[in-house]
């Protein structure tokens, strides 16, 4: 279970303190008991495939539930117009949620707490997109982010592709959500329980934050389930009948427009790929050829410059790396982020959240000795020479948001973050997305 309320007040000695947590306490008590009570109310939620409905406040969900609120307005004017009467009921209906759902929602838009569960989980997000609560999208992405609990943003996804016909803005923001923890999602995830309507969903996408590798283990892991083959099985380790049984599984997957096996390091594809048959030998043998010729800056003899032809081959990597929020004090980190060989720049791009408390510093190098310094959240762009500061002299002392985005040539770069333990402010912390801008040939 998680309750975003809980450690988000705690009483306090404070004078004032205690009487205002008891304040608030109280009010969202006597909030739940007006729900539970239907007193006064002018709303009626009926769910479509029961006979359940749920008495509510018009004025309380008009300012909670934004996709309401244009038509509760309405009702509320025609009441003040007297064109209805007083004690007239707006009737609502809502799709086929479960009770246990809509009634934690309920009391979320009353007193602001929500207790998730497993399995209320997807009708809770998907009453969050349709009745429009941010706020509780925000609450429901944030459990999904936990380490104990990111498992669940598959299956999530996964049934929210299969109603996509009713909220296709759900499927895009759980998509995006997906693509910028892939790597630790797919590690967590149990694929027997996942569709192939997901599969084929995850393999289209043009950005992920997880290695090509990492897509094609986590699609012969789903095939060898469906096949009664041990999961931990390696290509090369299984026998004849074994790879025919996996490739046929696997035949909707490996198209040269899905999988992208110019991505592929060559140790991998040749052990782990090639043995299944499931490419086109034309498209096997464009994979060596341009490994062959990777290395060189023009590689016109592996590949002609079209670039639309190239992308389509390729999966366009996006990582996202960020820190605790608000970030920790006494806190040293260091990062290598390496794309695939075929990139050649590559552009940083800050969440506009982002910012460093004071003394606390974000700095970008391209080497591991970290002797070469291309930004730093407190002196700017080429900051190993002071007379080349690009950001104002406020920044060296209390970082903020609104970084601009700057872009690192090759294929990788090394990041530190260091925060003093005693002395300057606490922030938000920092968020910043990788994405690749050009590529060898483009």
């Amino acid at each position: 279970m998680f309750n975003p309320a809980k450690g988000m007040s705690t009483p306090s000695t404070k004078n004032g303190e205690l009487s205002q947590y008891s304040s608030v306490n109280t009010l969202q008590r006597d909030m739940l008991q007006l729900l539970e009570s239907g007193n006064h109310s002018d709303m009626c939620l009926n769910i479509t495939g029961t006979e359940k409905s749920f008495r509510v406040h018009s004025s309380i969900i008009s300012v909670r539930c934004r996709n309401l609120r244009m038509q509760v307005l309405k009702f509320l004017e025609e009441k003040r117009d007297e064109r209805r009467p007083d004690d007239d009921v707006l009737y609502i209906s809502l799709r086929s949620f479960s009770i246990q759902a809509v009634r934690a929602v309920l009391r979320y838009i009353y007193s602001g707490r929500i207790t998730l569960t497993k399995e209320n989980l997807y009708d809770t997000c998907c009453m969050s997109s349709v009745l429009g609560i941010p706020s509780l999208q925000g609450i429901i992405f944030t459990y999904l982010s936990n380490s104990q609990n990111v498992g669940l943003m598959a299956p999530v996804l996964d049934k929210a592709l299969f109603d996509s016909q009713h909220d296709k803005e759900m499927v895009a923001l759980l998509t995006e959500r997906f693509s910028e923890n892939c790597s630790k999602i797919l590690q967590n995830t149990d694929t027997r329980t996942l569709s192939p309507r997901f599969m084929e969903h995850l393999v289209k996408q043009e950005n992920l934050n997880a290695s090509e590798y990492d897509v094609w283990r986590t699609l012969i892991v789903w095939a060898c389930l469906k096949c009664d083959i041990p999961a931990e099985k390696r290509v090369s380790e299984m026998s004849d009948a074994e790879r025919y049984q996996v490739s046929q599984q696997m035949g909707t997957f490996c198209r040269p427009a899905y999988l992208r096996i110019l991505n592929f390091e060559t140790e991998e594809f040749a052990g782990e790929v090639e043995p299944l048959n499931v490419f086109p030998s034309t498209e096997v043998l464009l994979k060596y050829r341009f490994d062959a010729t990777v290395g060189i800056v023009s590689f016109d003899h592996a590949f002609p410059k079209d670039r639309y032809n190239f992308l389509s081959r390729v999966r366009h990597r996006i990582m996202t790396f960020e820190s605790k929020h608000p970030h920790a004090r006494g806190a040293v980190s260091e990062e290598k982020v390496e794309m695939p060989l075929w990139v050649k720049e590559m552009e940083i791009t800050f969440d506009q959240r982002t910012e460093i408390g004071r003394y606390a510093e974000l700095a970008f190098f391209i080497d591991s000795d970290k002797q070469n310094r291309i930004f730093s959240s407190r002196y700017g762009r080429e900051c190993n020479s002071r007379r080349s500061l690009s950001m104002s002299s406020a920044l060296a002392t209390q970082t903020k948001s609104d970084l601009d985005p700057f872009r690192v040539k090759g294929n990788c770069f090394w990041f530190t973050f260091y925060s003093p333990q005693n002395v300057g402010t606490l922030a938000w912390g920092f968020k910043f997305q990788v994405s690749i801008v050009s590529s060898l040939g483009c």
